[in-house]
């Protein structure tokens, strides 16, 4: 409970994995001119994952990163392709040019699992004979050299949107430091005496604090 609010028993599962430095694609988007694309995860009747496709999704997917097929991507979260867009373009401050045939119902559904990917257009072009099937991925956009957002009649620039994103939290979790630049003296401390207990305690070989 915290303060007159229930919290209901949560699952928190945590997974941790390795990989070699190459193998890792970081989230920003790297060039203006290549393809923003989505890549789907079927779902079935009761909206749980087909875990088959997701494990062959997510393995064709590894391939192109590690052809060097994909300059970045990220997951699908809470915020839908927009999110996942604008946090993307706010990297590099590259802009996003999303395609008219998405919905805004597309943009903001919480398509967990999912994956936007940036790519060349060439490569976005050859996913068929990267073995994907028709319905697992689409060409959503394109990554621009105009630091705005585009869908249809709307154009937002990225700096706009990046001060609303920022701003929301800034009291309490503030991005720039408010601290001063004084200089304090560090004097060392110089012990006259030194004194020793007469009990011999256990000396522990492992402390750690917490706090």
């Amino acid at each position: 409970s915290f303060n007159d609010i229930d919290v209901p028993p949560t699952l928190v599962s945590f997974a941790v994995d390795i990989a070699g430095l190459k193998d890792i694609i970081s989230t920003e988007f790297k060039k203006a001119g290549n393809a923003i694309v989505r890549f789907a995860i079927k779902k079935d009747a009761y909206d749980l994952p087909v875990y088959e496709q997701v494990l062959s999704i997510y393995g064709k997917i590894t391939s192109l990163m590690r052809k060097g097929k994909i300059n970045s991507a990220f997951a699908v979260g809470f915020g839908g392709v927009a999110e996942a867009v604008s946090k993307m373009a706010f990297g590099n401050k590259y802009g996003v040019e999303l395609n008219d045939a998405l919905s805004e119902e597309e943009l903001f559904l919480p398509a967990y699992g999912d994956i936007i990917a940036e790519m060349p257009y060439e490569a976005a072009m050859e996913l068929k004979k990267e073995g994907f099937e028709a319905d697992e991925y689409a060409v959503i956009g394109k990554v621009t050299e105009i630091a705005e957002f585009v869908y249809k009649d709307t154009r937002i620039h990225i700096d706009e949107a990046l001060s609303s994103w920022m701003a929301t939290l800034e009291k309490v979790y503030p991005t720039r430091s408010q601290m001063d630049n004084r200089k304090f003296e560090n004097k060392l401390y110089d012990a006259k005496q030194i004194y020793v207990a007469k009990n011999k305690v256990a000396k522990p070989r492992v402390f750690i604090p917490a706090f």
